[in-house]
């Protein structure tokens, strides 16, 4: 799962592992799943793990739940940064009253859903028009996406856009390469990105988060690779060591 920079500022201000671990599993289930879980931290060992390595540099995890405060104040959080909203009592009323009378015009459930569907966007749309926080998260989410978008056809552009395969699940193979590589730099500008942001005072680190992850030109995907048995590990400390960061943060 990779991360943005707000997300990564979010999560750098959570002090303990387990309240970092708790608010990256419910980040990451509710980009895949749009809702939120009741998470038992000591039923995700597998998801511990990971997170342990790539996150909190193998800090170890406690199995203590958050408490309801926090777990209240993360879900806001996440709906904040995806650019979702949350369902107060009075639209779930409105909602829950508009179901029963679709009921009583329709007999068929598809038909039910689908006015309900149209009744959601109705209510989002004029929430949309009169709230301008949601208008501009909603916008921040939407170039999130575009940005990713156009790291990923100039990956796939490497091969003048063409698909490369000679059947089905080549090109499927050939996509998800295609993905795990957009993810890998991403990654990759993450990680230097926190080393910076470890070396300046608290007086220029909000430089940092107008910096995005999702970039390239510091990127030849045209150069030579080298595939050899032993692989050799990038020294990313003595890379960030190389930076001037006066020089950086005026380019920024």
């Amino acid at each position: 799962m990779a991360l943005n920079d707000e997300e990564i500022a979010f999560l750098n201000r959570l002090l303990k592992p387990h309240l970092k671990a708790y608010f990256l599993l419910q980040l990451g289930f509710f980009k895949a799943k749009n809702r939120f879980f009741d998470i038992d931290l000591s039923k995700h060992y597998q998801d511990l793990r990971y997170i342990k390595l790539h996150f909190l540099n193998g800090a170890q995890i406690a199995t203590q739940q958050p408490n309801k405060n926090s777990k209240s104040r993360y879900r806001a959080k996440i709906l904040e940064l995806t650019g979702s909203q949350a369902s107060d009592e009075k639209a779930k009323r409105a909602t829950k009253k508009f179901a029963k009378t679709s009921a009583r015009r329709n007999l068929k459930p598809r038909a039910i859903f689908a006015e309900i569907l149209d009744f959601l966007r109705s209510i989002y749309l004029l929430d949309y028009i009169d709230n301008e926080n949601l208008r501009q998260d909603v916008q921040l989410v939407q170039n999130r996406a575009e940005a990713y978008h156009r790291l990923r056809r100039a990956i796939s552009n490497i091969a003048g856009g063409k698909f490369q395969g000679a059947s089905a699940q080549e090109v499927e193979v050939w996509n998800e390469c295609g993905r795990l590589l957009t993810n890998c730099i991403i990654y990759y500008n993450t990680d230097l990105l926190s080393r910076l942001v470890e070396q300046v005072d608290d007086s220029t680190s909000h430089t940092f988060r107008k910096i995005s992850p999702v970039a390239w030109q510091h990127i030849n995907f045209l150069g030579k690779y080298e595939f050899r048995e032993e692989a050799t590990k990038l020294d990313l400390d003595q890379m960030v060591s190389n930076i001037d960061i006066s020089e950086f943060l005026k380019a920024a």
